[in-house]
């Protein structure tokens, strides 16, 4: 039986695009283990035995990748008496993984961060989960806008001046408030069986004007021990409302007003 054996050409691979043993170096392993170290090679029954569980191994890997299962035998379980170096850290054809990445990546069992590879956390898989199709990522309080009457900017704005303040929404809706403590009203103005104060009215101008339809507005009147109510002196417009404090009896005090306003800001 023959021993020698030419060393394959430098450059030519192990493995073929397949995932085979390429032949060359198939009959040059195998002539290999047939020798023991001299010139002359021997065919003892002990290294026959060797070789043919050996040659078992590499067909059993062979049949499994025609089969298309995705683990086979390395290089370093079909032979254990050679030492192969490390396949070279680099994407290619034999490295990639289906759904989880490089199988020679460390990270890659490590759950993904913002700076590496890796597997989705269930915590985060369920936020993105609740995440709708199509969705906007949008800051929740900021400046609101809309373009053609489709929101564009934050969900919330707030805001506020010497007219009160306001809150406006991502829908167009725009709630509008101004508080005043203590104010002093003389309720003596007689009107269909009731009195209502003061004579010159009370005229609020809004923080910020409303569009479209004209607000609903109205106000809040309290001074203990009375039981007065606030009442729309006229209709309201998209930039200001008036008002009375009315009540059955007549008399001076200091009232606590909260003026509201609910319209639209597009």
């Amino acid at each position: 039986m023959s021993v020698e054996s030419q060393v394959p050409d430098a450059g030519t691979p192990i493995f073929d695009r397949n995932g085979f043993i390429n032949p060359v170096w198939h009959q040059f392993f195998f002539t290999l283990l047939r020798r023991t170290g001299g010139t002359v090679g021997v065919d003892s029954g002990s290294e026959t035995a060797r070789i043919t569980k050996v040659e078992k191994r590499i067909e059993t890997a062979e049949q499994a990748i025609q089969e298309e299962v995705q683990v086979f035998p390395s290089l370093d379980q079909v032979f254990p008496e050679f030492i192969f170096p490390q396949r070279p850290r680099s994407i290619d054809e034999f490295q990639q993984v289906a759904t989880h990445g490089l199988q020679y990546d460390p990270d890659l069992h490590d759950v993904v961060s913002p700076s590496k590879n890796g597997f989705m956390s269930s915590a985060d898989k369920t936020k993105l989960d609740g995440v709708a199709e199509n969705a906007t990522a949008v800051t929740i309080l900021g400046t609101v806008s809309q373009t053609g009457g489709v929101p564009t900017g934050s969900v919330i704005e707030r805001g506020s001046n010497a007219n009160g303040e306001y809150v406006k929404f991502a829908d167009g809706t725009m709630i509008q408030k101004l508080v005043i403590s203590s104010q002093s009203i003389a309720v003596t103005g007689a009107y269909a069986g009731v009195f209502y104060g003061p004579a010159a009215l009370l005229s609020w101008t809004y923080p910020v004007a409303f569009v479209g339809t004209m607000p609903a507005a109205r106000l809040d009147a309290y001074a203990s021990p009375h039981l007065a109510l606030g009442a729309l002196a006229g209709a309201p417009s998209l930039t200001a409302a008036t008002f009375v404090v009315k009540d059955e009896q007549t008399y001076t005090a200091n009232f606590n007003l909260t003026y509201t306003a609910f319209g639209r800001w597009f």
